[in-house]
């Protein structure tokens, strides 16, 4: 990986480590969003900050915060959403290590290793918190754990959506398996498609995921697009619908109900399918 500083805005600056490290700057300081191994804060001279003074979690897993427990936890307050608090604190994480395999499938397939001390669970869902110099706005986006935030922040005159591992760009999902909670129920796919939803009724410039490009234009169409999409070309709408996009954008739409059919010239307008080329009724 390439260690240095990406620069996305009026001081918004990215670092690719086990994650997508943010950084917002004010003045000598910096406010990160995650923190991976920490390797980055090797290079802060590169933006010209001395001091990171806090750093906000999305969620509980080990690409997101591995090097706080690693020794490379700086002196400055960490900042972690409320219903995380099982997967970060001693003795919940190691009950969790004790019996995460009880039931043949994970509850969680990339908890953190070690617990963490003295952190700040001050991020809850549909709450405004401030960090620093910026007012965080949580929108709970469970999925890859069930206490997962995403927050929108205004900043130098842009807003700003950090959504964790809800979105990834392209309108898929980073490493969907984390979703299955379970090995019968689809709980965490329900969960992670109603965040999108709440997510999608938010106004943001930039969508800023945990994994992947940043992405800049069309922010908003593609978390709508990533409620949508259960394959790379299939996509559902309505009740029960499908819509099945060919390599040259033609579209094919499976078992419609006719209350559905008035969203699928939207749908397909947000995809780039060209034209419908076949309907087909399975019932």
């Amino acid at each position: 990986m390439a260690r240095h500083w990406t620069k996305l805005g009026r001081d918004l600056f990215l670092y690719r480590d086990t994650c997508n490290i943010y950084l917002l700057r004010y003045g000598d300081r910096g406010l990160a969003i995650d923190f991976g191994t920490g390797a980055w804060l090797d290079h802060l001279e590169e933006l010209g900050v001395q001091r990171v003074e806090h750093v906000a979690l999305t969620h509980a897993h080990r690409d997101q915060l591995c090097g706080l427990y690693r020794g490379r936890r700086p002196d400055c307050a960490i900042h972690a959403p409320v219903a995380e608090r099982p997967l970060l604190e001693p003795v919940h994480l190691n009950a969790f290590w004790a019996n995460y395999q009880r039931n043949g499938c994970p509850p969680n397939y990339a908890a953190p290793r070690l617990p963490l001390a003295d952190i700040a669970y001050d991020l809850a869902a549909d709450a405004e918190t401030r960090i620093g110099p910026a007012l965080f706005c949580a929108i709970a986006t469970p999925g890859h754990t069930p206490g997962a935030l995403s927050y929108i922040v205004e900043w130098q005159g842009s807003h700003l959506a950090f959504c964790g591992d809800a979105a990834h760009a392209g309108g898929t999902l980073h490493q969907p398996y984390h979703l299955e909670w379970d090995h019968w129920t689809p709980s965490g796919a329900l969960a992670a498609w109603h965040g999108l939803k709440r997510l999608g009724y938010c106004y943001f410039d930039q969508l800023l995921p945990a994994h992947g490009s940043p992405i800049r234009r069309r922010a908003r169409q593609t978390v709508r697009q990533t409620q949508r999409r259960v394959l790379p070309n299939l996509y559902y709408f309505g009740a029960n619908s499908y819509l099945l996009v060919s390599k040259n954008n033609g579209g094919l739409v499976i078992d419609p109900q006719r209350a559905d059919i008035d969203q699928l010239k939207g749908l397909m307008r947000e995809i780039g399918a060209e034209a419908c080329i076949a309907i087909i009724d399975l019932s």
